[in-house]
């Protein structure tokens, strides 16, 4: 019989269909079963950055983060595992770099990484270094990953220690090369500064250096520094921008005073005005010429009031004072001693009101503050300050103007005049035994201290009935004068001598002063009332408008710019005056970013009236944040009132 392959064909043909659906039904089971196979194969192999795919038989490797030799090994073990046919082989190679840098910067509650990082694993470990450190931080994840890195477990140590000092700073950066760690920023405050700039190599990890310290003490608004000079001891207190700063500002005062003893109290802060170093070198070598001073910078001002031996060295302190730079506002008042000293030496407290009056003469500025501290304590009333300093004081002046103080205290109206060491009491009491005790605890008080002469008055009663007799009526004087070591005289005693020439041209004299100072008290009230009411009239402005800003942001928005026209018009009618403008915020928020916000805010208002003519030397920016919040931040509507713009006008 004979055979026909036709018959065959038509009968394989099914034959080979229904294989063909059979392979395509079980075609994924296969490919699951393969891809489980290989996937466990490449985890005991330590390979997980790979990932296997198959496409019937045939296996695809993707991933990233291998090198040569272990992509190689992927492929083998791939490969090996039963049932799979070949290997394609798509890993993505990744470039090796010789500068290894990973670096962290945080922007409030922002932290952004970038640089480079060793594998997917390293950054899930970052990553929940990061969350450990900033639990609530949003975090942008620009690394990419590289080769090269330093050795994993130090490379991560440095990077944890680096994200903890990171937390102790308002905003700053830190960066890792290699296993050399930098850190730059401003710290959250003193504490953390202090232990930042304290870091030392026994505090870091192991493996890890520290290349660079970069971090800034915090800002402090107004910054302000002091300097007081009594003869051989210079005081120092507020704030200084730096170690170096502070070191080369010692070096200089030391060579121009060489016996001076110097006592620093200042803390290091940020935030100080430009040129400073410049100031602080030019006050430094200008101390040669003061024998007493009190130097105030605050900002960008600088106050000073000082007593030079002579008026040559007066004026060779003012020329040191023309090298500050132009940017900052310069008031002095330098007195010359000079010649011999003042005789006579005389220095007076009068009660004149409701005030006390000092005029004549005081030895220092210090004596001066620390006597108009005393009347205030002593009378508990307003002290008008007209001394002048002068050369002559004796070793009991302040003792001598103490009893004369406590003396004028029991006394209704009157005045202590010390003349060298005679103090003389003048006055009315309310009965005659206050006017007797008076005078003698005074004498028994000033021992040989001071002479004392008393001439203290009464108003003597008016009696009950007529009598038969002559009623002297008016004042009845009791005079007394100590001259030790002599008897002491009796109250009763007969009425002084008239007053000599030289006493009657002191108490004109004095008079005088006192006469300016009433005068100068009076110009300084009438300077107040205008200043009050260019006051009146900015808050009345600043009431009727509005002055706002985009949320959260220092940006003027256009329906503030009539307000602030009519502003800087009322400010142009007071030209005399300089004008504060503060800032002000809510409680929502970190109150450091409420800080700068207020600062932006109040600079933006001073940018606009500037634009608007005022001049900025009449203009000062400042920010309180929510310090001094005026409602509580439980509502709306009272934070909206706590979030304001306020200008205040400055009369002296």
């Amino acid at each position: 019989m004979r055979c026909n392959p036709w018959r065959w064909l038509w009968g394989a043909i099914p034959i080979a269909m229904l294989a063909w659906v059979a392979v395509l039904a079980h075609r994924e089971s296969i490919e699951l079963d393969l891809a489980r196979r290989a996937d466990s194969v490449l985890a005991r192999s330590g390979l997980n950055l790979a990932r296997v795919s198959f496409i019937a038989r045939d296996a695809v490797l993707t991933g990233r983060g291998l090198d040569d030799a272990q992509q190689a090994k992927a492929m083998q073990a791939v490969g090996d595992t039963w049932g799979v046919r070949s290997v394609d082989n798509r890993l993505w190679s990744v470039d090796t770099v010789e500068r290894y840098v990973w670096i962290a910067t945080r922007n409030g509650n922002r932290i952004r990484l970038e640089g480079h990082v060793p594998s997917d694993a390293a950054r899930r470990d970052i990553a929940d270094l990061v969350k450990a450190t900033f639990p609530n931080a949003r975090v942008d994840d620009k690394l990419v990953i590289t080769r090269g890195a330093p050795p994993l477990e130090t490379w991560l140590a440095g990077i944890g220690f680096g994200l903890k000092q990171l937390a102790v700073l308002k905003d700053g950066q830190v960066d890792l090369e290699g296993t050399a760690l930098s850190l730059h920023g401003e710290a959250i405050d003193q504490p953390a500064y202090a232990g930042v700039k304290a870091l030392a190599a026994s505090d870091l990890p192991k493996g890890v250096s520290l290349r660079q310290n970069d971090v800034r003490a915090p800002a402090v608004r107004p910054w302000v520094s002091r300097m007081t000079l009594a003869g051989d001891r210079l005081a120092i207190t507020g704030s200084m921008p730096d170690e170096r700063t502070r070191e080369r500002f010692s070096a200089a005062v030391t060579a121009s005073l060489p016996k001076i003893e110097i006592e620093d109290g200042t803390e290091v802060a940020s935030g100080e005005p430009r040129d400073l170093a410049v100031v602080l070198d030019s006050l430094a070598g200008g101390l040669g010429s003061l024998e007493e001073a009190v130097i105030d910078v605050r900002d960008a001002s600088v106050s000073i009031t000082g007593v030079a031996a002579s008026k040559d060295k007066a004026d060779a302190f003012r020329a040191v004072l023309s090298r500050i730079p132009a940017s900052f506002k310069v008031s002095e008042q330098i007195t010359a001693r000079g010649g011999a000293p003042d005789t006579p030496y005389v220095t007076q407290a009068a009660l004149e009101g409701g005030a006390v009056v000092l005029t004549g003469r005081a030895p220092s500025e210090d004596a001066r503050s620390t006597l108009v501290a005393a009347a205030r304590r002593a009378f508990g009333r307003e002290v008008r300050d007209a001394l002048e300093i002068g050369r002559g004081a004796g070793a009991t002046w302040e003792r001598c103007l103490d009893l004369g103080f406590d003396a004028l205290r029991q006394l209704d109206k009157g005045r202590a005049v010390l003349i060298d060491r005679r103090l003389e009491v003048t006055g009315v009491a309310d009965s005659e035994r206050t006017m007797q005790e008076l005078t003698e605890a005074l004498r028994d008080a000033a021992g040989a201290d001071c002479a004392t002469e008393t001439r203290i008055t009464f108003s003597a009663p008016a009696p009950a009935t007529p009598q038969a007799q002559t009623v002297v009526p008016g004042p009845v004087a009791a005079t007394e004068e100590m001259r030790p070591p002599t008897a002491k005289a009796s109250p009763q005693a007969e009425p002084a001598p008239a007053v000599d020439e030289d006493r009657r041209r002191i108490d004109e004299e004095l008079r005088q002063r006192a006469a300016a100072a009433a005068a100068a008290e009076i110009e300084i009230q009438k300077r107040r009332e205008v200043a009050n009411q260019c006051q009146d009239s900015l808050r009345t402005v600043a009431r009727q408008g509005v002055i706002h800003f985009d949320y959260a942001e220092a940006k003027l928005d256009k329906g503030s710019h009539a307000t602030l026209t009519k502003v800087a018009e009322a400010i142009a009618r007071c030209p005399e005056f300089k004008v504060v403008i503060e800032g002000h915020t809510d409680a929502d928020g970190a109150p450091d970013r409420n800080q700068r916000l207020s600062d932006r805010r109040a600079r933006a208002v001073l940018e606009y009236l500037a634009g608007k003519g005022v001049p900025r030397v009449r203009l000062e920016a400042v920010g309180h944040g929510q310090d001094r919040n005026i409602a509580p931040n439980d509502t709306s509507a009272n934070k909206a009132k706590n979030r304001r713009i306020e200008f205040n006008v400055v009369a002296n």
